[in-house]
């Protein structure tokens, strides 16, 4: 199994960024079909060190994930958009 997390941060003042980010993760459910699972996080404590989304997805093995980052679903509906907004994104991926 492949888990991937990566977290995105935003202006934290622009919560229908946030929001819409959240859902369109989410919306990778049923999509997307290499997904085992997915979580999609919004931060709550609004720290100076937080960032503001954060998604963990689950693969079955380094093709799926492959397959994941160039499906078509994923980039158009989902990464498109969080490219035009986000301001900064850190990420692991790593086999368990």
């Amino acid at each position: 199994m492949v888990k991937r997390v990566i977290s995105f941060l935003f202006d934290e003042k622009d919560t229908e960024v946030i929001n819409e980010t959240a859902k369109r993760l989410r919306s990778m459910e049923g999509n997307v079909p290499e997904i085992r699972s997915i979580e999609v996080g919004v931060d709550e404590m609004h720290t100076e060190k937080s960032f503001s989304v954060v998604l963990i997805v689950t693969f079955d093995n380094k093709e799926d994930l492959q397959k994941y980052i160039v499906d078509k679903y994923h980039v158009e509906h989902v990464a498109m958009y969080i490219r035009k907004h986000c301001k900064m994104y850190s990420l692991v991926e790593y086999t368990y």
